[in-house]
């Protein structure tokens, strides 16, 4: 569930196990579908696609950077079973 929205970034508490479904829904939602909504409301297209970020971890400073690769994501997803178990 979405926990808290600051400015540009959300705090969203998910199982670990839903890491992989959540970074593919979650990219499209913010970035390929808000570009394609502006579009079809208001006919604004966009100079440069939308970005988004993302850091996973249990513990707030403990978090761990995504840079899309998937080999990153699964090694962030194995450090995060370990530490769930």
């Amino acid at each position: 569930y979405m926990c808290n929205v600051v400015h540009d970034s959300a705090i969203v508490d998910i199982p670990f196990q839903d890491m992989y479904e959540y970074a593919e829904v979650a990219e499209k939602l913010f970035t390929t579908d808000v570009m394609d909504y502006f579009n079809a409301m208001w006919d604004i297209d966009f100079i440069a696609p939308l970005e988004i970020d993302f850091d996973f971890g249990i513990k707030w400073g403990e978090l761990k950077s995504w840079d899309f690769s998937p080999t990153t994501l699964k090694n962030i997803h194995d450090e995060l079973e370990i530490l769930v178990k």
